[in-house]
């Protein structure tokens, strides 16, 4: 809400630069603005169902990131200027940067891309760690559903039937190995 405040602030700006218009007037347009953007952010869903796509970073990526991040020093924090200029400033001194100089953002990138994907970030679906269960359903597929043939019910339902017949010392090992996959660092709980 505060960019999009931020946003509304920078408009009203740049139109009363342009056009003479009385404080009131401008007072009223901003707060009806923000009432209306309020009601529609408040009916926006909290949680999207789609997930976002991380993309490997590249050396002019870090070096913009960089830019941008000094820029905002200079500045105290506030916005001074406009993003498309800015970035074609950035984009012309990125250019004229020697190449040793660039080599530093491109490792800087590589050590980026690197962590993310230690972090399973660049799967090909991007999909959710795995869990216990996941993992315990991975190993023991094909046993189950071998079993379940023979008894003669539904595999999905034997496997569900056996992970809760295992019991919780056995069921936290599959967590915590699962945990593990995910993350190298993770030590479990004793």
């Amino acid at each position: 809400m505060d960019q999009y405040r931020l946003a509304i602030d920078e408009a009203i700006s740049d139109f009363t630069n342009v056009y003479e218009i009385g404080e009131e007037i401008v007072a009223d347009f901003r707060k009806f603005l923000l009432t209306a953007g309020e009601k529609h952010l408040s009916d926006m869903p909290t949680s999207s169902t789609k997930r976002t796509r991380i993309r490997r970073k590249n050396g002019y990526n870090c070096f913009i990131s960089a830019q941008f991040d000094e820029h905002r020093k200079q500045n105290q924090g506030t916005r001074v200027g406009n993003s498309q200029e800015l970035m074609g400033i950035f984009a012309k001194k990125w250019s004229s940067l020697p190449s040793e100089e660039k080599k530093k953002f491109e490792e800087k990138a590589s050590q980026d891309n690197e962590n993310l994907k230690q972090l399973n970030y660049y799967n090909k679906k991007n999909k959710k760690p795995m869990t216990g269960y996941n993992l315990y359903y991975k190993e023991c597929n094909e046993t189950l559903k071998a079993e379940a043939s023979e008894l003669g019910i539904k595999p999905m339902k034997h496997v569900g039937a056996t992970w809760r017949a295992l019991s919780e010392e056995v069921q936290q090992s599959y967590r915590d190995r699962a945990a593990k996959l995910h993350d190298p660092n993770f030590e479990p709980e004793n």
